[in-house]
């Protein structure tokens, strides 16, 4: 009888450290065998495809196949596992001002999140294919999202609404890159060879009612 408790004994404190590794809590490690000299930390678990810095510099988001790992910068400290996406993150973007950050998935979604509540604000999901590239523009306003079929399209990042729908890539949008003063967006698709420049309007609603000027 003795032998059988202890084997019980034995086979929970195994179960236990089992629980305890494969913890996706557990999303910091010191410096181990397991780290590169000179690397101060491992970070976040899961397949890694997408990091991201914000351009406050306060922020750091590892994006993965279980979630979005946001961490403090300075101490590697982790706030928030962003959980949403159902599967394989492929692009992440903060905006200048720090206070958003939008994920692109396998999922063929798009998330908005507040980086300050760690809390989603918007699922754009009207991507026909995974969204591969996701970008920003300067004043925070305009979130552009490109995907594997070579369409671009321009959200309304406080809303979520969906502005416009740029088609002009025969393959998957490699990247996004607004101007400094917001109103070109570069579009690059390495399937068909282009680097595409787009003039984009701007928008200004009042309740309902949306007027659509040029800069």
């Amino acid at each position: 009888m003795h032998h059988v408790k202890c084997l019980s004994c034995s086979l929970s404190v195994v179960l236990l450290l089992f629980l305890a590794l494969a913890s996706p809590v557990v999303a910091v490690e010191p410096l181990s065998a397991h780290v590169p000299d000179g690397a101060k930390f491992r970070l976040g678990r899961g397949e890694v495809r997408s990091v991201r810095f914000s351009q406050d510099g306060m922020h750091l988001a590892v994006g993965t196949d279980l979630g979005i790992w946001l961490y403090e910068a300075e101490s590697y400290k982790l706030r928030y596992l962003l959980t949403g996406h159902m599967h394989l993150i492929h692009s992440l973007a903060f905006s200048p001002d720090g206070q958003t950050l939008a994920s692109g998935g396998w999922d063929s979604t798009v998330h908005l999140w507040g980086v300050a509540t760690g809390k989603l604000r918007h699922t754009l999901d009207d991507q026909t294919y995974r969204a591969d590239r996701v970008a920003l523009s300067p004043d925070s306003q305009t979130l552009a999202s490109g995907d594997v079929g070579g369409i671009v399209r321009l959200w309304d990042a406080a809303t979520g609404d969906l502005r416009y729908t740029l088609d002009g890539h025969g393959g998957t949008v490699y990247n996004l890159v607004f101007s400094p003063d917001g109103r070109t967006l570069a579009s690059v698709s390495g399937w068909d060879g282009t680097s595409l420049l787009w003039h984009l309007r701007r928008w200004h609603c009042l309740d309902d009612n949306c007027i659509y000027d040029r800069p």
